[in-house]
Formats: structure tokens, C-alpha cells, sequence
């Protein structure tokens, strides 16, 4: 509604200075040959203020309301929407000055193009973006519909590999919805500055799991479930240790199934895996756009404070199958 004000005024203000210096398309007010030119009311206008903005001086309100009293029934009221005559001989002197110069009608001219033109910039913009949101809702549904083809398979492998000292944690959310993987996309492209084509293979947490190990058989139990994994003719993307670096804490895979398609499996302790899901406000906190540099460094370091409370397990920090990591 802004953007149609704007233009509405834009264009009544490029008519009432332009039409004072062509004859032919001025307006003549009935019986009388005053040359006139047309104002269209705007919300929250009145008869005093469009005569204290046009002439500079509001008490000139008669002269609009008696070019114009068949369109106006009371002074007191007008619309929204409604065209009036603007007596163009009343314009002050000053202003006529301004309209023979060609100077001062140019830098008026100019100040009304450049505000058409940051609003058509401002649409633009717009009309972009939901361009940019509509393709990447498209490559979303093929990335879940390829997924979701796989998902049964997998999550039937994984509950197998549960036992009394493992389980699967979050598994309701094993699937990213559609929308999340649609914003991802726009995301990686625009952090990345590639296309969404050319974004669509970092998504590779759209199915995830979540493994939470007992703490004392934790590096047993997560070298066996992956040797498992290997055995079915899954491969290994990416392996990563976090017990050994500051933060966060736990072990995150890449996992390729046969078919091709990617998903995640993390392995946790029950300590690493509640610090986690406490800690995912922070997370979001620091990954915000909104946050600057210095809030980031302030919640991160929180957060590392928070993570160096969890145990690391034993043996885990020798855990490593990077070398069985395949591209």
C-alpha cells in the first residue's frame, strides 16, 4: 500500500510540474480558460494541506475548494482516490520562478524519478527473492522426494543396530521438512555464492540420526556400528572428531547409502547429546545474521564453556576413520 501512495504522489507530482510547460495537455477550468493541472488526494490529506504543500501557504485551501466544488459536497471531507483541479495561475511566484527555469524544474524532475526508481528497485528486489525462494521450493521437493524413497531402508537398518547400550535419539525428526530444506538451499547459495543447482549437493542432512551411546562403551559401540555400515556397502563421506577440538562434542558422519543418497549420523554420550540440545538457542543465536561479530565471539564462548563441562569418553579422542572416508 506504501509503494502505491509513493507512485500515486510521484506521478501527480510529475504532472503538476510538467503540465505548466506544455499547453497542450493543460486542463482548462470549466467556463473560465484558467489553466489547471490534476491532484489526486492521498490518505490523511486535506484541502489546507495540499494547498500549504503546492503553494506554500495552506489559507489558499478557498482556491482549490472553489475549482472544485461539484467534486467536493464539504471542505471539511475528501477522499482518498479523488482527482482535483489545481488552479495552476495561483501557483505562488516563487514557484512559478522554478517552472521557467528549466533548471529548477529539471532538479524536480529528477528528485521524483529517483524516488520511482528506489521503489521500482525496491519491487525488483522483491520480486527476485520470490523468484529465487519459488526455484529453490522446486529443488527442495526433489531433494525430499529422494530422501523420503530411501528413509524406510535406512531407519530399518539403524533401529536394528539399537541395543542396550545405544539408541536413537530424535528420530521423529529424522526427515527435514521440505521448507527447511528450501531455506537451507537459499542459504548455502547465497553464503556460498554459487547457484541453488550448484547448492543442492550440500544438503546432506536431509535425513538424519542421532546415535546416543553409553558413555563407557562409547568408542566400541560407534567403531562397530560404522564397521556395520561399511559391511552393508555404505560409505563414509566425512568423518569428524569433536572430542578433540573446543565446543561442541560428539563424532558426525556423512553417510552414503547405495543408491547415492547422503545423511547424517551422529554419535553421542547422553551428557554430549542433552548439552546439545540445551545449547541449540545459542547455535542458532550465533549463526544469525543479526548478531554482530562481538555478540557471536561472547555467545561462543559461552557456549565452549558450557560443552568443556561434558566427559569425552574413553578412547574416544584415538577414535578416527578418516582413512576409510571415500568421495
Amino acid at each position: 500500500m506504501k509503494k502505491r501512495k509513493l507512485f500515486s504522489l510521484i506521478l501527480s507530482l510529475m504532472l503538476l510540474f510538467t503540465m505548466t510547460g506544455i499547453p497542450e495537455a493543460q486542463a482548462l477550468a470549466a467556463g473560465t480558460g484558467e489553466a489547471v493541472s490534476v491532484y489526486t488526494v492521498q490518505g490523511g490529506d486535506c484541502l489546507y494541506g495540499i494547498a500549504k504543500s503546492l503553494y506554500g501557504d495552506g489559507e489558499r485551501w478557498q482556491e482549490i475548494y472553489g475549482l472544485n466544488r461539484n467534486e467536493i459536497k464539504d471542505p471539511k471531507i475528501i477522499y482518498k482516490g479523488q482527482n482535483l483541479l489545481i488552479p495552476q495561475a495561483s501557483v505562488s511566484e516563487s514557484d512559478a520562478q522554478k517552472q521557467d527555469d528549466p533548471a529548477g524544474v529539471a532538479a524536480v524532475m529528477n528528485a521524483a524519478a529517483e524516488a520511482q526508481s528506489a521503489a521500482l528497485n525496491a519491487d525488483t528486489v522483491q520480486s527476485d527473492a520470490a523468484a529465487l525462494q519459488a526455484k529453490a521450493d522446486v529443488l527442495a521437493e526433489g531433494i525430499y522426494s529422494k530422501t523420503s524413497a530411501v528413509e524406510p531402508q535406512v531407519t530399518a537398518i539403524m533401529k536394528s543396530m539399537k541395543s542396550k547400550d545405544a539408541h536413537l535419539a530424535g528420530l521423529d525428526f529424522r526427515l527435514k521438512t521440505r521448507e527447511s530444506i528450501s531455506r537451507k538451499l537459499v542459504t548455502n547459495s547465497k553464503d556460498m555464492e554459487v547457484s541453488l543447482e550448484e547448492a543442492v549437493p550440500t544438503i546432506k542432512d536431509a535425513l538424519r540420526y542421532t546415535m546416543v551411546i553409553d558413555e563407557e562403551d562409547y568408542a566400541r559401540i560407534t567403531a562397530q556400528l560404522l564397521d556395520d555400515l561399511i559391511a552393508r556397502g555404505y560409505a563414509i563421506t566425512k568423518f569428524r572428531n569433536y572430542w578433540k577440538e573446543e565446543g561442541y562434542q560428539g563424532i558426525n558422519t556423512f553417510i552414503r547409502t547405495p543408491d547415492g543418497i547422503i545423511f547424517e549420523l551422529q554419535f553421542h554420550t547422553e551428557k554430549s547429546y542433552d548439552t546439545k540440545e540445551k545449547e541449540h538457542v545459542l547455535y542458532e543465536k550465533i549463526r544469525s545474521d543479526s548478531a554482530s561479530e562481538e555478540e557471536k565471539a561472547a555467545l561462543t564462548k559461552e557456549s565452549n564453556a558450557v560443552y568443556a563441562q561434558v566427559p569425552v569418553p574413553p578412547e574416544a579422542l584415538s577414535l578416527d576413520y578418516t582413512s576409510k572416508v571415500v568421495q
